[in-house]
């Protein structure tokens, strides 16, 4: 079964992404244990330094402090719900950051998923997902950062962009739509408009509609004015979702 693209202005949409990523980045205390990187960065100078880091590494086992920088930018970047990373798991009493740094298969495997990544292979967000620690939706962040200068970039696929699609939950998305058939969907799909746009450009631009209408659970509107959100671009697209997503 193929994903039905609600009919948003993807283009005006994906004007507003570099806007909402001047926010100051996620910050958790406990983030400090590891990480030296500021408190006050913002989302796009964490997008930034990922992707330059990216770049400069060629040898991940070797450049483990430079890796674990990535992973620590990846959290900052990708918001509260990468929060338990840093936390310690009650059932196993261990944190899945530190035990990544220390465990050496654990790492070697991150880097093996670095590698698949670094080659556009939608497998590299399942082998991130084995990691303590990484769920679905972070396994696709990983991927697409790490993917970045591949060419076949892959794409973040979270409770955001399946909300679009009228699917509350990510688990239920995963049961239905492959990794792999929807980057090629979403490449289809950036190709059919006008102006064409690639799929990393479609999974902006539907982020960014999502982040405008609706929380991130998918279960109410965002927390802005009723008249603002009234008047704004796509609303009656937005309606349509929020009955599917049944908060309308």
């Amino acid at each position: 079964m193929g994903l039905n693209f609600p009919p948003i202005n993807f283009e005006y949409w994906l004007s507003k992404w570099q806007s909402n990523q001047n926010k100051e980045a996620y910050f958790l205390p406990q983030m400090t244990n590891y990480s030296q990187i500021k408190k006050g960065i913002t989302d796009l100078e964490c997008e930034e330094e990922i992707l330059t880091l990216v770049k400069k590494i060629q040898d991940p086992i070797q450049e483990k402090e430079a890796v674990l920088r990535v992973i620590d930018l990846i959290y900052r970047w990708g918001g509260r719900s990468g929060r338990m990373f840093y936390l310690q798991n009650q059932d196993k009493n261990k944190m899945p950051r530190k035990e990544l740094a220390e465990n050496q298969d654990l790492f070697h495997r991150y880097c093996d998923a670095i590698d698949l990544a670094k080659n556009g292979k939608a497998s590299s967000k399942f082998l991130f997902q084995t990691i303590p620690g990484i769920g679905s939706s972070f396994a696709s962040k990983h991927a697409t950062f790490w993917s970045a200068y591949s060419r076949s970039p892959l794409i973040v696929i979270d409770s955001k962009i399946v909300g679009c699609f009228g699917i509350e939950k990510l688990e239920k998305f995963d049961l239905n739509y492959s990794y792999e058939s929807v980057i090629n969907e979403f490449n289809e799909f950036g190709k059919s408009l006008t102006p064409s746009l690639t799929s990393q450009q479609v999974e902006r631009a539907l982020f960014t509609f999502h982040l405008h209408f609706f929380n991130n659970e998918n279960s109410g509107w965002t927390n802005k004015d009723v008249i603002e959100l009234k008047n704004s671009e796509d609303f009656d697209i937005a309606a349509q979702i929020a009955e599917k997503l049944k908060f309308s």
